[in-house]
């Protein structure tokens, strides 16, 4: 899709949005999945791909960026497999990105990068994105396939990373993730603060993940 294009369906997302959110989502989901299509599954097992990625930005710009998408799922739930590695990073330091890890491309809001023959995305938040740099600040360090200190986004906050994606397979990680204990409520907390809009929608899923749906 054509970045022109996309931007004029996002403006009209934005006016259409409090009036009929589920409308504006489901625009939202076909601008997403045209202008970033999905990576191609390697025929070949991509692990240790993805190890020395991740270190690569671990020892580069690990303070300033949080894991976010598919790997920061399977970190908190298992739940599916990932065969890239994304990362939720300030507009601030895009630039810092970039210088260290020169060659990609910014797709709309999305940095793409190869590192270690790993596809690394750094996710660039749109203005009206306020919740990101809170994000990044409370994620929890943990240790991601064998990978010590890496910044991950804490359940509640990949949650609001998911509705921001609002994909189907978005969706059910969403689903997934309100499995943990505890999580439902900071999520909705979170939800309600930063994007009441999605609060039916939020409201329904964590229905469903309640009863395994």
């Amino acid at each position: 899709m054509h970045p022109l294009k996309a931007k004029r369906i996002r403006a009209i997302v934005e006016a259409i949005r409090v009036d009929y959110p589920t409308v504006a989502r489901e625009l939202e989901s076909i601008v997403s999945n045209a202008t970033h299509p999905p990576h191609v599954r390697p025929p070949v097992p991509v692990q240790a791909a993805l190890q020395d990625a991740l270190r690569a930005v671990q020892d580069a710009v690990g303070n300033t960026v949080a894991l976010a998408g598919g790997m920061a799922v399977i970190h908190w739930i298992d739940l599916r497999s990932s065969f890239d590695i994304d990362f939720v990073v300030a507009g601030s330091d895009l630039q810092k990105i970039q210088a260290a890890f020169p060659g990609g491309k910014l797709l709309d809001l999305i940095y793409t990068v190869q590192i270690d023959g790993a596809d690394v995305d750094f996710l660039v938040p749109r203005q009206a994105t306020p919740w990101t740099e809170e994000a990044i600040r409370n994620a929890q360090i943990e240790t991601v396939m064998g990978i010590n200190g890496v910044r991950v986004l804490t359940p509640e906050y990949l949650i609001l990373y998911k509705f921001d994606a609002a994909r189907s397979k978005d969706m059910d990680d969403i689903k997934g993730l309100l499995t943990l204990p505890g999580i439902s409520a900071k999520a909705k907390a979170l939800v309600q603060r930063f994007m009441p809009h999605e609060l039916e929608d939020f409201n329904a899923l964590a229905l469903e993940s309640e009863y395994g749906l």
